[in-house]
């Protein structure tokens, strides 16, 4: 899954984002508006959230909500309902849809 990469990356920096010392400069790219590539660049914008322990159990419930069909907590399942709506909302165009996130 790519947000358990994502995670995984943002685990091995060696920065201290406690204090908001995010990189000058970051490109994160998704060619898709799925859940769990939604959630990776979340991740990665995010990395003091993503690392909270809670944070990181529930957005790895929701990616594999969306990827597999994977009940592992209810909130996971809201999570992925709530941003596969907002790409229903965009009409299916993933470009709007991330417009909207």
């Amino acid at each position: 899954m790519a947000l358990k990469f994502a995670v995984s990356v943002v685990q091995s920096e060696e920065q201290d984002y406690s204090q908001g010392e995010a990189p000058a400069s970051i490109t994160i790219l998704n060619n898709h508006y799925r859940t769990d590539g939604v959630l990776s660049v979340w991740a990665c914008l995010e990395p003091e959230l993503a690392l909270n322990e809670s944070q990181k159990n529930l957005i790895i419930s929701a990616a594999e909500a969306g990827d597999f069909g994977e009940w592992t907590s209810d909130q996971g399942v809201q999570l992925n309902f709530a941003l596969e709506s907002i790409l229903q909302q965009a009409g299916g165009d993933d470009e709007k849809a991330y417009d909207r996130t």
